[in-house]
């Protein structure tokens, strides 16, 4: 094995560690978890989970907008626009 296969085996490990470190830190109902535990799971099998990283962007700024909405910066209408926008 060569100098630059022992660096990537040692970087792999030290994230994964990371990963597993901001999981055990990190709020059971945080938005970041799933994201945390797609990077795990693509860790695992040596890819990046691209689609979880979609859907979990478009969770949270979903959850974001209510947030915005339900605390009166955004009317109704300018709530389901903006909502509109996202899943279209």
């Amino acid at each position: 094995m060569s100098t630059h296969d022992d660096d990537r085996a040692a970087g792999k490990v030290w994230r994964e560690f990371g990963l597993r470190k901001a999981l055990a830190d990190m709020p059971s109902d945080s938005t970041g978890r799933k994201v945390v535990e797609a990077l795990l799971a693509g860790e695992a099998r040596g890819e990046i989970p691209t689609e979880s990283f979609a859907q979990v962007d478009l969770v949270y700024q979903l959850e974001r907008l209510a947030s915005l909405r339900e605390r009166g910066q955004l009317t109704e209408a300018e709530f389901a626009t903006a909502k509109s926008k996202l899943l279209g």
